[in-house]
């Protein structure tokens, strides 16, 4: 009897410990259940960062992964940057808070301070999708264009990563500057496949351009304008194929449609400055030609080429 009462406040605690174990681990459950719900607002306030020193050790890396995920994936970059550095400094080797933390300073264009984190990764486990995916856009952005392109493989040999249609539009772009326009083409079809967007359509479109196939160039560039009708970028790139065409009132159309909301808009002036000049209307083009040329700041390019051509105008190369 005297065993049994010494012995009872020992299994006592341990049927504590036992339930907080259990409870801690629902906890965990529940949060990450919430996380694959996108229900983020429920997670970041249910588990504040002071809150995760009194989870179990086992349960406090993944806590801080799930709390990390749920501020960037709800917009709360700078906290989620907090977290994710916290936690980096106390698990060093855990690669999931490594991955997101470059996802993070990856998205926020620190990029410098992000491969170093990628590339820990990838020593470690070479097919990480996240990982190639950020070091590709990455190499990408610095003009490492064959280093880009193999870490897009890579990426798109694991599972699930093939029905991604942003990472097939980004690999397809990589291999069109890079004049595979085959392979482009197939790569930006199979982003057109899974999801149309407005930029899979325009990069098929002109790597279709490019290729010879102008009708079906024309066909994806049309399709990707409706997408979204106030795209800039789109309506140029058809006045510039009209221009190119001899279309030239169809040029001029599309150019003022982009003038009707940014009437200095030194491209859009450009074209329409170059439909004047062939229909023999010097001053026109002049005019256009001069606000073109002043656009410095903004458009670098186009205001050279318009200066340029402006000087021949009047006369004065």
């Amino acid at each position: 009897m005297r065993r049994l009462v010494f012995l009872l406040p020992l299994l006592l605690a341990g049927c504590a410990g036992f339930a907080r174990r259990a409870e801690h681990a629902a906890k965990i459950t529940a949060l990450r259940e919430r996380v694959a719900q996108g229900r983020y607002a429920e997670v970041v306030a249910e588990l504040p960062v002071a809150s995760i020193a009194d989870l179990p050790r086992k349960n406090r890396a993944e806590a801080y992964l799930l709390l990390g995920r749920s501020l960037r994936l709800s917009g709360e970059v700078a906290a989620a940057l907090q977290v994710f550095q916290l936690a980096e400094g106390l698990y060093p080797k855990n690669l999931n808070i490594i991955t997101e933390l470059a996802t993070v300073l990856h998205g926020t264009g620190l990029d410098d301070r992000a491969r170093p984190y990628y590339e820990r990764v990838l020593k470690i486990h070479p097919n990480n999708a996240v990982s190639n995916n950020g070091i590709a856009e990455i190499y990408r952005t610095q003009g490492n264009l064959a280093a880009s392109q193999r870490h897009f493989e890579r990426a798109l040999q694991e599972e699930g990563w093939d029905k991604n249609p942003w990472i097939w539009l980004n690999y397809g772009e990589v291999l069109a500057a890079r004049r595979r326009y085959d392979a482009g083409a197939a790569a930006l079809q199979k982003s057109v496949s899974i999801a149309e967007s407005t930029d899979s359509l325009l990069a098929l479109a002109r790597v279709q351009r490019i290729r010879g196939r102008v009708e079906d160039a024309r066909k994806n560039l049309a399709t990707a304008i409706l997408h979204n009708p106030s795209r800039e970028d789109a309506i140029l790139q058809r006045a510039l194929w009209e221009l190119k065409d001899g279309e030239l009132d169809a040029a001029r159309a599309s150019a003022e449609l982009v003038l009707s909301g940014d009437s200095r808009h030194a491209l859009a002036r450009w074209i329409r400055a170059s439909v004047y000049l062939r229909r023999k209307e010097p001053e026109l083009a002049s005019a256009d030609l001069a606000v073109a040329a002043a656009a410095e700041r903004s458009d670098p390019f186009t205001s050279k080429v318009a200066r340029a051509m402006l000087e021949r105008l009047m006369g004065n190369p």
